[in-house]
């Protein structure tokens, strides 16, 4: 939920406790989390200011398309009756976005069509754990 409010634009650790309505220390804890993994930078709001602004990095950033399918697959099943809350919307056109799909050489596939195989990064304890899956 912090990512998401980071990317709606909420900058000031303030405003994350106004919106999240959680405790500052766990604020805290999560917003140091966030930075020390580099998904969030800490930037003094001015030139020699005290105060900081919490903003996403690349790393953070790239998090998008999925922030964009969990509020998506929120609008399908939590909120169907109603509509969704937030629309994500392009400015120029106003179009909301298209639902995010897997996709093979362009064409949707369902999980039942997939496969899961072992990837080049894959080390021993990735190799047993997902021996033990077949």
């Amino acid at each position: 939920m912090i990512l998401r409010d980071a990317f709606y634009g909420v900058r000031r650790f303030s405003q994350f406790k106004e919106r999240l309505g959680i405790t500052q220390a766990v604020l805290s804890a999560r917003l140091a989390h966030l930075v020390e993994h580099d998904l969030l930078t800490k930037e003094p709001v001015e030139e020699g200011a005290a105060r900081e602004d919490y903003r996403l990095t690349d790393k953070g950033r790239s998090l998008f398309p999925v922030v964009i399918g969990l509020m998506q697959w929120g609008d399908a099943w939590i909120h169907e009756k109603t509509g969704a809350p937030i629309l994500v919307c392009d400015k120029q056109s106003g179009a909301p976005v298209d639902p995010l799909k897997v996709s093979v050489e362009g064409e949707s596939r369902e999980a039942r069509s997939l496969v899961f195989r072992l990837g080049s990064g894959a080390n021993s304890s990735t190799k047993e754990a997902f021996a033990r899956l077949r």
